[in-house]
């Protein structure tokens, strides 16, 4: 069964068109991720610019704020005197072990 003269004018005459829908494939992922990613840019300018709520905190409704700068100069905790004590204490010197014959002999010979 050959491909007759008549076939292949029908053939030729879609051809732009079937190239044209090839096309526009390609470019549908393209134009998609450029649209999601439009649409991520437009969340973040949103939310950038979007007044968070506080929440709600139990007892009468104002948060304790703990000043740090106070808990650290003293240590209320056991724990925390425990992990402190290493700190405190002077640095210990580690003595260093030297070689008197590596690191003085040069090799130029190779």
């Amino acid at each position: 069964m050959s491909i007759q003269p008549i076939d292949l004018q029908v053939l030729f005459s879609r051809l732009e068109q079937l190239g044209k829908e090839q096309a526009i494939q390609k470019e549908v992922p393209v134009h998609n991720q450029l649209v999601q990613g439009a649409e991520l840019a437009r969340q973040a300018e949103a939310q950038d610019h979007a007044v968070n709520q506080a929440r709600e905190v139990a007892g009468n409704g104002i948060a304790k704020v703990k000043d740090e700068k106070k808990k650290r100069g003293k240590p209320s905790d056991s724990r925390e005197r425990e992990r402190r004590k290493p700190d405190d204490a002077a640095p210990v010197r580690e003595e260093v072990v030297r070689d008197p014959d590596l690191g003085r002999n040069v090799d130029l010979m190779g």
